[in-house]
């Protein structure tokens, strides 16, 4: 475990190629001198908590391992295939999911040896409630073949507590270190008041019984618009060609405070220079090419004339496509944007470090900012090579030194409370029950499952025979579960409404699968008047998968009356229309940026648009 920018990457990918490097001494030493055909040459996996850092991993390693012609494959999603899988590849990067996959299938292949070394990035997403349990299962698979493998898993972190069972488990060595090339230095902003971080100031530390944040100096509030004096703290940075984050609670906060930044920051800072003016033409010339004209008026906002791009400021959050994320990254690290309003995911998601990060709210996304997430995201400032120094700010509301209102005491807490102990091994209770739980209660536990999952048809105990025990065995179902890499609730409920299909499936396109096929709906319909427009539109095919699927389009006049709905029918119409969406496109990609006008406008169909339909779509065809 390792601070932020600590170079723990470098240092699990020395430890990773040198262990291949190793395995593959061996085996040809091994090979010498017999007439054995060459065996497998040693593999190694990468496993990434997210597809955004997929593409930059692989580039990286693919140029350092040139040399060797070593083939490395990154899988960002739209890849299809396994990793792994092919004879000729050396090292796989992929996400969490992905690498659970590989390790199914060299399991069920018995080609387990081949793997000597596996790098776990952000080993902490084991205590995420969503994720956790697929990189436990991936890691809990390598634990229980170690008799039969040598595979070496390297596991690091910046934000995880919990890790003496956790070495226990996997049976490592914990290495811990403090170093961080570049200095951080913490601050917090209350009322245009700068509040520097106890004991890393020249004054040094306060009494143990202090608030630990000590009051450096006033910032000038610039107007309005900037309460908060969150301008003054970008203008600081951004007059010297430097660049900042500021992570913000949401994706309309981010774009209201780009709109802000850009209107307000040329006063302050001066106009930008010849070359940095060109630099930001040629970006916005870029993203529209990239687009093929295809721009919302949001993204207009950003690229249009006196728009915030020529100011050097964009935003960058999850409702733009792939493509439009690419360019403002891309404009991003070579210094033509020099302030990026961004939300939380880009905390851990892109590798964009800043020279200041600015967290303008506790609150970021879902909820409040926790310890982990807090360290994640400060880690952004100053990186090795592009900023001698780091700095963070976090905003509080409400009165200094106030413990009955305000923000005051969680922004203390949170600046200096320690990582959050048992959330990891809350989440790995059945690999690590030894260290927590009586037996007895791990069989309990463990009856219930298997009781569960042999009423669901997705487990049989096979009978005990003359030579052999009494077994438990997948069922086909199971298997084909388990092969999804789905979770066994959704997994059932995709074969339910595929059996469904059996009686009547409506051919002559995709749109009766895709509308089976989802799960829950891609979004919920804000504007019934939208919706009804659109079905006007249906063709016979549309009418008829509406009613095999039981979608009455009546239904709509009753919401457009402002009748009460009710939430099964409302997210069924739903399905459909995200069906007739992803049908359209599928049938035609050329079509992406034609259909938005219709369907992705915030306010209309749906209330935030459907971007996000686009960046799930549009890279896969």
């Amino acid at each position: 475990m390792a601070k932020p920018d600590s170079g723990k990457s470098l240092v699990a990918e020395v430890v990773m190629l040198s262990r291949m490097h190793q395995a593959q001494k061996a085996l040809h030493q091994a090979q010498q001198g017999s007439h054995r055909q060459a065996g497998a040459l040693p593999r190694g996996l990468l496993v990434l908590p997210y597809l955004s850092i997929v593409a930059e991993k692989t580039a990286h390693l693919s140029l350092l391992l040139e040399g060797m012609k070593w083939r490395v494959t990154g899988y960002k999603g739209e890849e299809q295939g396994t990793p792994l899988a092919g004879k000729s590849e050396r090292i796989a990067i992929c996400s969490i999911e992905k690498a659970n996959m590989a390790i199914n299938h060299l399991i069920q292949e018995q080609r387990l040896h081949e793997l000597v070394s596996v790098v776990v990035d952000e080993a902490h997403m084991l205590a995420d409630p969503h994720r956790g349990a697929a990189l436990e299962m991936l890691l809990s698979k390598l634990v229980a073949c170690r008799g039969r493998c040598s595979v070496q898993v390297v596991a690091m972190s910046a934000t995880m507590s919990g890790l003496d069972s956790l070495s226990a488990w996997l049976g490592g060595h914990l290495f811990l270190t403090n170093f961080r090339p570049v200095p951080l230095s913490e601050h917090a902003v209350f009322g245009g008041t700068v509040y520097a971080k106890a004991g890393q100031t020249s004054g040094g530390g306060s009494d143990a019984n202090d608030w630990p944040l000590v009051e450096e100096r006033r910032l000038p509030v610039q107007g309005r618009s900037d309460r908060d004096a969150l301008l003054a703290l970008v203008a600081e940075v951004v007059v010297e060609s430097h660049s900042v984050l500021v992570f913000c609670a949401g994706r309309a906060a981010a774009q209201s405070c780009a709109a802000m930044l850009a209107g307000e920051l040329g006063r302050l800072v001066g106009p930008p220079s010849a070359a940095q003016a060109a630099a930001r033409a040629e970006l916005v010339a870029e993203l529209r090419v990239a687009l093929a004209g295809g721009v919302n008026a949001e993204l207009e906002r950003m690229m249009g004339e006196a728009c915030m791009m020529a100011a050097g400021v964009a935003y960058h959050h999850a409702g733009l496509t792939h493509q439009e994320r690419g360019v403002v990254e891309a404009g991003y690290r070579s210094g033509a944007l020099l302030a990026l309003t961004a939300t939380s995911t880009l905390a851990a998601g892109v590798n964009l470090p800043a020279r200041r990060v600015i967290l303008r709210s506790l609150w970021q996304g879902a909820g409040p900012v926790g310890r982990a997430q807090y360290l994640q995201m400060v880690g952004r400032a100053g990186r090795a090579g592009q900023s001698p120094v780091g700095e963070s700010f976090l905003m509080g509301q409400g009165a200094a030194g106030s413990t009955t209102s305000g923000q005051w005491a969680a922004v203390c807490a949170l600046m200096s409370a320690p990582l959050p102990g048992p959330s990891v091994l809350s989440l790995l209770q059945s690999t690590l029950s030894y260290h927590q739980l009586p037996f007895a209660d791990l069989a309990d536990a463990a009856r219930s499952a298997l009781t569960a999952l042999r009423a669901r048809r997705l487990l049989s105990l096979k009978p005990e025979g003359p030579s052999r025990p009494s077994a438990w065995e997948l069922t086909p179902l199971g298997e084909a579960v388990v092969a999804s890499m789905l979770p066994p609730d959704l997994g059932l409920l995709l074969h339910s409404r595929m059996s469904n299909l059996m009686s009547c499936l409506v051919l002559g396109g995709h749109l009766h699968l895709l509308f089976m096929l989802q799960p829950d709906p891609l979004f919920a319909i804000y504007d019934w008047n939208a919706w009804a427009r659109l079905t006007k539109d249906f063709t016979a095919a549309h009418k008829r998968v509406a009613d095999v699927a039981g979608v009455q389009l009546s239904y709509i006049d009753r919401r457009i009356a402002g009748m009460r709905g009710d939430a099964a029918t409302d997210a069924k119409h739903a399905r459909l229309a995200g069906a007739v969406l992803l049908d359209m496109v599928v049938g035609d990609a050329s079509c992406v940026h034609s259909l938005e006008g219709a369907w992705g406008q915030p306010n209309g169909l749906t209330k935030a648009g459907n971007n996000k339909v686009w960046a799930a779509t549009a890279p896969t065809l």
